[in-house]
């Protein structure tokens, strides 16, 4: 029988594990919908996107670049 540490124990780890499944979803959704939201986005909104996915982005001699990041943190 699990004593009442343990049982605490488990359900920390249950809601931990709810709350990375619940923004895996997020971030799953939003990746499959990328382009559709920065090609019908207005411009703060592809902005926003740029953001999400890069902090490296440059723009010369009619050059856009985006660096995307390689680690996403959830």
């Amino acid at each position: 029988m699990a004593t009442k540490e343990q049982l605490q124990f488990f359900c920390q780890i249950d809601k931990l594990d709810k709350e990375f499944y619940e923004k895996a979803d997020i971030l799953l959704g939003f990746t499959d919908n990328a382009y559709e939201y920065f090609s019908k986005g207005n411009i703060k909104q592809k902005r926003k996107i740029l953001e999400i996915i890069s902090d490296e982005i440059t723009y010369k001699d009619k050059n856009f670049n985006v660096k995307l990041f390689l680690n996403l943190v959830i």
